[in-house]
């Protein structure tokens, strides 16, 4: 194995002084209407080969929405579609992905990571994480009469995300 070298690293801003055009996603994509990319990208994942890497990735228990989110990111570091068509077609990509998955007979296909707070598993496992003794309850919500509700609840409903695609 070769040593590396830490002093052959680009020069920070090294990239402005070359000329624009020489990575994919600076020049013009291969494909601006939705319809058609996500028909390229039907096509690609229903090939046989890739239907089976797929169907392999779902058992294992890998979300959907990191497969789709990884072949978006793929086709625009490719040329193949803008930022802005890669987040329009997202949604249709993750549904592609489940539909192949049931038709590779793949059983309970995991859509989005379970995990709702990427910290949970930090703390889980820490000497950071609070013990059921030490934590606080703030009891001035009991002073609430009756007649009143909180407004709050209905707000953080509204703001509440469920994944990262939605």
């Amino acid at each position: 194995m070769e040593p590396i070298d830490l002093m052959s690293a680009p020069v920070p801003g090294q990239s402005l002084t070359q000329p624009p055009g020489n990575a994919n996603w600076e020049n013009p994509p291969q494909f601006v209407d939705p319809a058609i990319a996500l028909e390229y990208v039907w096509e690609t994942i229903t090939k046989p080969r890739k239907a089976f890497q797929i169907s392999v990735l779902l058992k294992k228990g890998m979300p959907a929405e990191y497969i789709a989110r990884t072949l978006v990111f793929t086709g625009f570091s490719a040329g193949k579609w803008s930022a802005d068509l890669a987040l329009l077609i997202s949604r249709p990509v993750l549904y592609q992905i489940v539909a192949v998955g049931a038709l590779q007979k793949v059983k309970n296909i995991k859509i989005f990571n379970d995990r709702q707070d990427p910290m949970a598993a930090v703390f889980e496992e820490s000497d950071f994480a609070p013990d059921e003794e030490e934590v606080e309850v703030d009891e001035e919500d009991d002073d609430m009469e009756e007649g009143e509700e909180e407004e709050d609840d209905e707000e953080e409903d509204m703001t509440e995300k469920k994944g990262l695609l939605d």
